[in-house]
């Protein structure tokens, strides 16, 4: 198994990673990757398919991400979409992601990072 999440950051990352999706899937290894819909999505999924063009790669299923910082009660919520590629596709994953609600992401108060 091989999961992987928000880790196509820059082009040359999301090339190389997407070189060792498709050896995994040679070796037979089930892959899940979420992104956020990052631009380097792009480049991530034509190095996979000119490597593994017999297989369906694509980001096929969704859900969101919600987010709070800071005191629970007084501060909104950040929804966040997060798109799920998983190999082989139509796999125990995208129904189950489909089957339940979104998660609950707390951050610490002086936490500067937002999905």
């Amino acid at each position: 198994l091989v999961l992987a999440s928000d880790v196509l950051y820059d082009k040359a990352t999301a090339q190389a990673f997407a070189r060792r999706i498709a050896e995994a899937r040679n070796r037979g290894s089930t892959v899940l990757v979420s992104d956020i819909g990052r631009p380097t999505r792009k480049a991530f999924l034509e190095e996979l398919r000119s490597l593994r063009p017999e297989e369906r790669a694509e980001f096929s299923c969704s859900g969101n991400a919600l987010q709070r910082s800071g005191d629970e009660a007084s501060q909104p919520e950040k929804a966040t979409r997060v798109e799920l590629l998983e190999l082989p596709a139509g796999g125990p994953a995208e129904a189950a992601l489909a089957a339940w609600p979104a998660a609950m992401l707390s951050r610490p108060d002086n936490h500067g990072h937002v999905l």
